[in-house]
């Protein structure tokens, strides 16, 4: 196993399948609100699971997504 490995175990972290609903809503975010590939996953990722984006820069903001803003 790898450190990673190690670390998802520890922290009972879920990985989760990303699917084609998923997948439209990304596009959205990206064509709607101008989102990267990265923050398009994210976003429709949190839509569909109905789970706030932890977030330090605003860039989902001007989503309808819950953010919770994360400072350094």
């Amino acid at each position: 196993m790898h450190e990673l490995d190690f670390f998802l175990l520890r922290a009972a972290i879920e990985i989760i399948p990303f699917d084609s609903d998923q997948a439209t809503l990304a596009r959205q975010a990206f064509r709607d609100h101008q989102l990267g590939f990265s923050e398009s996953t994210c976003y429709a990722l949190a839509l569909i699971h109905n789970d706030p984006i932890l977030a330090r820069a605003g860039i989902f903001e001007k989503t309808d997504a819950m953010v919770t803003r994360v400072d350094p």
